[in-house]
């Protein structure tokens, strides 16, 4: 995971100097922003789906605490990936939190993201259960600009298997 240098000639640029594309050896096809609705607002710090991570943002290494506040999805994350946001840096629950599992990534949905097909998740502080993607969520105050950690789950094979089991 790395961050954005270029936060002035904005995000398409950054895609297109960066290699970041669903077409990359690497991916990057988890994209978390700091502006609302997948506006880029500055720092980027993008994942690859394929991998499972945990990330403490309070460190700063692959995120920067207290300031995402939605995320774009590519179209090549596997169905049954989860992403977990947390307020807490440890990843304890009695703080706001939000569990994203994806279900598709329609290419008709918000294709637009820098020239990008995928879909966005506009905001973490909502329950939403869609043909796409679920999010379950618990808010005590505010989660959006207060993540203090990431964790996605990767979806190895055979994610249809998978998401049935989860439920």
């Amino acid at each position: 995971m790395r961050t954005s240098p270029f936060t002035a000639i904005g995000l398409s640029a950054f895609l297109l100097i960066s290699g970041a594309s669903a077409q990359s050896a690497n991916y990057n096809d988890i994209i978390f922003l700091r502006g609302p609705n997948c506006n880029p607002g500055g720092r980027i710090f993008y994942y690859d789906s394929k991998a499972s991570i945990r990330s403490n943002c309070t460190y700063g290494y692959q995120c920067e605490n207290d300031t995402i506040r939605s995320v774009w999805i590519a179209p090549t994350v596997r169905p049954g990936t989860r992403i977990r946001v947390y307020d807490n840096s440890d990843g304890e629950r009695s703080d706001d939190w939000a569990e994203v599992t994806i279900k598709t990534v329609r290419s008709n949905f918000d294709a637009s993201f820098a020239g990008r097909e995928g879909m966005c998740i506009p905001s973490f502080e909502v329950n939403r259960d869609g043909p796409d993607y679920s999010i379950r969520s618990r808010r005590r105050d505010n989660l959006d600009g207060k993540i203090s950690r990431i964790e996605i789950d990767a979806v190895k094979a055979n994610p249809a298997a998978i998401l049935k089991r989860r439920r």
